[in-house]
């Protein structure tokens, strides 16, 4: 429909000025969710390929020019995207498509322009300050732009720098990049929770602020599993806030890691072999680590004392936290241990086949029953019995994941 019917329906009396008004609204976003992201990503590919033969046109001759001719060369294509991006704030700022192609532009503008200049002046070759530059430079884009692209382009690059090199003071210049470049994901999130862009933000982000805390207590090795722990508790209680938005399922990226997490953590722990790992040698670089890692744990007392409810006390990553905190106070060196976490592991299992049927949550039961099957599976290894019974117990476990599928998808049919 466009703009002349809705004129023509306005006209005839059929619609009033609201609807009309509520109607081009929603064809615009109509547009922004389609055909405006495909034009978008075409014109954005377009304008690098017109780009990139112009470069390799003047390639050619390179060798030839004058350094002042390569300078020039090396900027033109950053000050034509700059005006790109002038001209969309002038004349297009309604538009998504120019808003979007203009950012990508420029944010590759940047890059192209640092590099080459590099090469001409014949500047050290370091990855890790190239694209530090190159992030700097372009985080102001997303924001005056308000483009999802360079918003995306921007997390990604933050998520290859971080990991890129783990030596220095990387792990610190990674949380400064990432939290200057959160507030447009928090505008995003308050704005507009049920965008579907805002499904790939979840995730991207979710990721990127846990390699990050993984990257910056990787000093101590060990010290890396209670901090995992106390992640996904805090991812646990932020999935909430998604929750309440209405953001459920595979979009909450946050519930989901938290759950995750703590199956995989609770899983290495029922290894034998752990216990050596758990030793704290580097007793002051371990108390420094708690300093950093005590505003989480704030964080969730905080959010269990303003959201307590009884039937979250049963949610693996709500208490699974303090049950780690407790074995590094006590120790893991007894074979208690051992035999705790595959108790712990199995119940975890059962929970979420249970809770799984009870909301009839095909993905949630299966996740309960494969934690189980695995569990199972990865200590028959360790026990000597027959290849008999070991098969006998795969062809019970391979026929009951059948039937208790069969059985959801019939009474989500029913």
């Amino acid at each position: 429909m466009s703009e002349r019917d809705i004129q023509k329906l306005l006209d005839a009396g059929i619609i009033d000025a609201l609807t009309a008004q509520n109607i081009t609204t929603f064809l615009q976003k109509e547009e922004r969710g389609s055909g405006g992201l495909m034009l978008a990503i075409f014109a954005s590919i377009g304008a690098l390929l017109l780009g990139g033969g112009i470069i390799l046109i003047l390639a050619h001759n390179w060798d030839r020019m004058p350094e002042y001719a390569r300078i020039i060369v090396a900027c033109l294509p950053l000050l034509l995207a700059q005006f790109a991006a002038w001209y969309t704030l002038q004349y297009k700022e309604d538009s998504f498509s120019w808003r979007e192609a203009s950012a990508t532009v420029l944010f590759l503008a940047i890059g192209a322009t640092i590099a080459t200049l590099g090469q001409i002046f014949h500047l050290p070759s370091d990855i890790v300050s190239f694209m530090r530059v190159w992030i700097i430079a372009s985080l102001p884009i997303m924001y005056l732009l308000k483009s999802n692209t360079a918003a995306l382009l921007t997390y990604i690059w933050i998520f290859i720098f971080a990991v890129n090199d783990l030596s220095g003071d990387i792990r610190y210049w990674s949380w400064i990049l990432l939290i200057a470049a959160l507030p447009y994901y928090i505008h995003l999130m308050i704005k507009n929770s049920h965008s579907r862009i805002l499904f790939v933000f979840n995730w991207l982000v979710a990721i990127l602020v846990a390699v990050s805390t993984l990257i910056t207590f990787d000093n101590i090795e060990e010290f890396g599993f209670i901090v995992s722990a106390v992640l996904a508790a805090m991812y646990y209680h932020i999935g909430k806030l998604f929750s309440r938005k209405s953001v459920n399922g595979i979009a909450n990226s946050w519930n989901v890691l938290a759950h995750f997490a703590t199956l995989v953590l609770c899983y290495i722990f029922t290894f034998k072999g752990m216990t050596e790992v758990m030793k704290i040698e580097n007793l002051a670089s371990f108390y420094y680590h708690w300093i950093l890692i005590i505003l989480p744990i704030l964080y969730i007392m905080y959010s269990v004392w303003k959201n307590f409810t009884k039937e979250e006390l049963i949610e693996p990553p709500y208490h699974f936290w303090i049950i780690v905190l407790i074995f590094y106070f006590i120790g893991f060196q007894n074979s208690f241990t051992y035999i705790f976490f595959n108790v712990v592991l199995l119940s975890y299992g059962i929970y979420y086949a249970y809770k799984g049927i009870k909301e009839q949550s095909l993905m949630t039961t299966n996740v309960g029953l494969l934690t189980i099957i695995i569990l199972i599976v990865t200590r028959f290894f360790d026990i000597n019995i027959s290849f008999l019974w070991r098969g006998l117990v795969f062809m019970a476990l391979g026929i009951g994941f059948f039937i208790t599928n069969y059985l959801m998808i019939k009474r989500a049919k029913a």
